[in-house]
């Protein structure tokens, strides 16, 4: 039996279903699923939505926002949390709920047929434990509490790479992105002969700095593709300091379980440029903006201090892009748009891309003050 061919023929053929019957509605199977948990759990919120279906969060924005735009849905704020607002099922969508009730019904009874009653309970106990061996999985894989992660190289102290704070940095190896303009080749592309930092070193130093240190930035390379960052991260915590992560905004799972568990102070994330560009950008063709998505909403939603940034540069972007990215950002605690320097560490080589003149990036910074209120530049000398 081929497992994956299965599944996808059956979502697909599912999701084609429900499309063609909800057509006359102006919705289709993913503001279907939506509907049916607001009908079955009133007045919840749309983070309380997502960890119900173990959605990801950009997807079930723009469901929500389909629906409210049809009229299915409205908002109303908790008292208790002006910030976070309840999901409400309108008059329009309660007399929409029968007729939905009726399709799945109708669906079901398509999939069940010439099955037994017995044989359709055993279908639902099956699919029960494969839910349940997928979770496992997921989160053995996540967050293993192995061996610390290996980092290759660190800064001991530094007073500008965790904003208000003296701190330690420490760098990892590997990146999942091939940015053209990045100046950590080594770190990006690891050698064979390259020696990480040996674990006791590290904690040595950091216990011996408590109370001298306020806490630790931790960089790269991208940290969260090594799945032994949480336990790190947890025993960091334990030692007192602040943590900060920098960011590409690729691993969203794993960057919302280490806020939900309280383990970030901080969180610097990177928009590599606007989304039609981000491909040419990072470096890689057929890139998948979605997982980048996911994390702006995820850090918009945090309540840590967080920023989003980009490096610019002259081959790379331009003013209409930087404002492109504000829009897509707007509203958020704080942007930081910071000039490209070339090194000879370059990843594309010495003397491909060239450093944006103080004039362009001030004029980067207004346009992106149109969107959002907090606005920092960092001007190549």
């Amino acid at each position: 039996m081929d497992t994956i061919l299965s599944n996808s023929i059956l979502y697909r053929s599912t999701q084609k279903y429900f499309d063609d019957k909800l057509k006359e509605f102006g919705i289709g199977y993913g503001q279907l699923v939506v509907l049916i948990i607001l009908n079955e759990n009133p007045n919840i919120t749309m983070a309380e939505i997502t960890k119900i279906g173990n959605f990801d969060k950009a997807t079930i924005s723009k469901s929500i926002q389909k629906l409210s735009k049809e009229g299915f849905v409205k908002f109303e704020a908790q008292e208790n949390d002006r910030r976070s607002k309840k999901i409400i099922l309108t008059q329009k969508a309660k007399t929409l709920i029968s007729d939905i009730y009726s399709i799945r019904k109708d669906f079901t009874n398509i999939i069940t047929k010439n099955m037994t009653i017995k044989e359709i309970e055993m279908m639902s106990i099956l699919f029960d434990k494969m839910l349940q061996n997928l979770e496992e999985i997921s989160v053995q894989e996540e967050f293993a509490e192995n061996e610390f992660p290996e980092f290759y190289a660190w800064n001991k102290v530094s007073m500008i790479d965790y904003p208000g704070h003296a701190a330690c940095t420490l760098y990892t190896g590997g990146c999942n992105m091939k940015c053209p303009f990045c100046h950590n080749k080594e770190l990006v592309f690891l050698s064979e002969d390259t020696l990480s930092i040996p674990d006791d070193e590290i904690g040595s130093y950091l216990k011996k700095r408590i109370g001298l240190l306020d806490g630790i930035c931790i960089s790269g390379g991208e940290p969260l593709l090594h799945k032994n960052m949480v336990p790190f991260i947890r025993e960091i915590k334990k030692l007192g300091y602040k943590v900060k992560l920098d960011h590409n905004g690729t691993r969203p799972k794993v960057l919302e379980y280490l806020l939900e568990q309280n383990l970030l102070d901080y969180v610097a994330m990177d928009i590599k440029n606007a989304k039609r560009k981000y491909g040419e950008t990072v470096g890689i063709k057929d890139f998948d903006i979605k997982p980048i998505e996911e994390s702006i909403a995820i850090l918009m939603g945090s309540k840590i201090p967080y920023e989003f940034r980009t490096t610019v540069v002259n081959e790379l972007h331009t003013v209409a892009d930087i404002e492109k990215i504000a829009k897509w950002i707007a509203g958020a605690n704080k942007y930081t748009i910071q000039s490209f320097v070339g090194r000879a560490s370059v990843i594309a080589g010495e003397g491909v891309f060239t450093s944006p003149s103080k004039e362009f990036i001030d004029a980067c910074r207004k346009a992106a003050e149109k969107h959002i209120k907090n606005v920092s530049v960092v001007y190549a000398n």
